[in-house]
């Protein structure tokens, strides 16, 4: 797989996360019913977003950083680098998208307390969803030693070991659920914002391992190699719910990323759908703008049509609101690559 490919594959998946995470967050803007049909199996998937960008952030640190071509520290320091400008990100989306909220539900007051600010530094202020940046950025400040530490024991040896980091923590997380502990909450069970620190970094490792096993073992354009690889892990899990009778969060969610992998390969190899493939590759290039950009242009759009003369179903307003924003985060993003003084100025504050 050439490098301009590997760079193509992570940013489609990144593109179809996108429209996943969209479509959730739309239907619970627009107070969608459980009920639902757009809630059902039948529709986009929900809840794979939130665990397979993780995980795609570890694919992409053996997959897209060229470790083998250039000076080990000079990757490093480009990779923790970006670790710290997506830190840097989180935390500033995350008290305007909180301030935002609160200006929305008209309890901004709520801000005028030193003790909101400080909850920020705590964690006792509750965060947005943009908190699924702080285990990204963990992985990515701990990638380089992982690198290295891969670069010791073999490809084979790593993905044994991140499936077994993956079997600890999620069997932690949920074994101990009801810990009280609330340094433990936060790293394992409850997390910030809702994300489980640990075990996302377990998954982000063995994103890491996939990675690998791709850049490694199928070095050359086999599309057909890459999805063994992905449907051995789907696999793979379906032989553990069999012989444990049992499932596990963290095994599903690895499973699920993997048939987005296929899914990725699919649209990279057939021509007919040259079309899906370009558009999910451009938001995909800007995923951390498009990540910010999408909550707004979905508020926006939310309180536009609560206020129209006529009278919306929710499953109006949620089709409405996915698909305007879809079109409009598509029409940012094409104008940004051939805008240069506008990329630029995005570049420029990390985004």
């Amino acid at each position: 797989m050439s490098a301009a490919s590997r760079v193509a594959f992570v940013d489609i998946i990144r593109g179809l996360l996108f429209l996943l995470m969209t479509s959730t967050h739309a239907l619970t803007l627009s107070g969608v019913s459980k009920a639902s049909f757009f809630w059902g199996e039948l529709w986009l998937p929900n809840g794979w977003a939130t665990t397979s960008f993780i995980m795609l952030s570890g694919l992409t640190i053996p997959l897209v950083y060229r470790w083998q071509d250039v000076a080990y520290s000079s990757i490093k320091a480009k990779v923790q680098r970006r670790a710290k400008e997506i830190l840097i990100v989180m935390f500033l989306s995350n008290t305007l998208m909180l301030l935002l909220k609160m200006t929305i539900q008209g309890n901004i007051y709520r801000a005028h307390d030193i003790s909101w600010w400080l909850g920020l530094i705590t964690f006792n202020t509750p965060y947005s969803i943009s908190a699924i940046l702080i285990p990204t950025g963990l992985l990515m400040c701990i990638a380089p030693y992982l690198v290295k530490f891969e670069g010791k024991i073999g490809w084979k040896l790593f993905s044994l070991t991140s499936l077994a980091l993956v079997l600890f923590l999620w069997s932690l997380k949920e074994g101990y659920s009801d810990s009280s502990n609330r340094l433990f909450q936060l790293l394992f069970t409850q997390g910030i914002g809702g994300f489980p620190v640990m075990p996302f970094i377990g998954l982000g490792v063995a994103g890491m391992s996939i990675g690998f096993i791709i850049a490694k073992k199928y070095v050359q354009n086999k599309p057909r190699g890459i999805l063994i690889i992905c449907l051995s892990f789907i696999v793979f899990h379906g032989v553990f719910v069999l012989l444990t009778q049992s499932d596990l969060p963290g095994f599903l969610a690895l499973s699920r990323f993997a048939l987005l992998c296929c899914l990725g390969v699919l649209l990279m190899n057939i021509k007919v759908l040259g079309y899906l493939k370009a558009y999910f590759s451009l938001i995909g290039k800007y995923a951390l703008f498009s990540f910010l950009l999408h909550r707004v242009i979905l508020q926006t759009i939310v309180v536009l049509l609560s206020i129209l003369p006529v009278v919306l179903t929710n499953e109006i307003k949620y089709l409405a609101s996915l698909v305007t924003t879809m079109v409009l985060i598509g029409c940012f993003c094409l104008v940004r690559r051939n805008v240069k003084w506008i990329d630029d100025s995005f570049k420029k504050i990390y985004l």
